[in-house]
This record gives C-alpha cells, sequence and structure tokens, in this order.
C-alpha cells in the first residue's frame, strides 16, 4: 500500500510539473514587459495616424520609460513635436516620388540574355 501511494503522489507530482511551468512562463516579467512595449507602440502609433497627437506622446513617454533610449522611439518623439508645432504639415499631402530615367532601357527590353547565335 505504501508503495501505490508514493507511485501515485509520484504521479501527481509529475503532473503538476507542466502546470507549474506554463504559470512562471505566464507570470514571466519579460514577457509582459514585451507584451507592454508593443501594446503601447502600436496605440501610440495609432493615435498619430488619428492626429491624437497628445495621447501618442503620452504612450511614447511610457513606452521611453520601459525601452530606454530607443532611437525609434526618440524619431517618433520628435516627429510628434513637429507635427503639433506645424499641424499645416500633417495635412499636406506626401510628395511625390521621384522617378528617375533608366540610364540602359535597352538592357530591359533585350530579347534573351543569351548570347545570339549567327
Amino acid at each position: 500500500m505504501n508503495k501505490r501511494l508514493i507511485s501515485l503522489s509520484t504521479c501527481l507530482m509529475l503532473m503538476a510539473t507542466p502546470a507549474s511551468l506554463l504559470a512562471k512562463q505566464a507570470d514571466d516579467p519579460m514577457a509582459s514587459r514585451t507584451e507592454q512595449k508593443i501594446r503601447l507602440m502600436s496605440e501610440a502609433l495609432s493615435a498619430k495616424d488619428k492626429g491624437d497627437y497628445a495621447v501618442a506622446k503620452e504612450r511614447l513617454e511610457s513606452l521611453k520609460v520601459l525601452a530606454g533610449n530607443d532611437p525609434q522611439i526618440q524619431l517618433l518623439l520628435a516627429q510628434l513635436s513637429e507635427l503639433a508645432a506645424n499641424p499645416e504639415r500633417a495635412k499636406r499631402p506626401a510628395p511625390a516620388p521621384i522617378i528617375l530615367p533608366d540610364p540602359h532601357p535597352e538592357a530591359a527590353f533585350s530579347q534573351s540574355t543569351a548570347p545570339q547565335v549567327q
């Protein structure tokens, strides 16, 4: 009977181990911190796209505390400051792309890449 209790308790302990590992992963501060950073960046970009620069700046400032001196966050904060200072610039359409002429147009329309046999 003692042998049976030991094996039953061993089985229960082994079954409980994966659940405890999963719980530990769920409580992992690095995972939740990463999710928080992703959420803050997403909310900041969404607010910026909607023109709500105050909310975008607030989210980026919170993200800056979590992420430190991330250059992408610094760039977005600078863009927000510029957009808030010049609201007319935000309403202007983006400039048309510059299309340069192809210096070798004949290369794009060659009949074959294999050498011609005469």
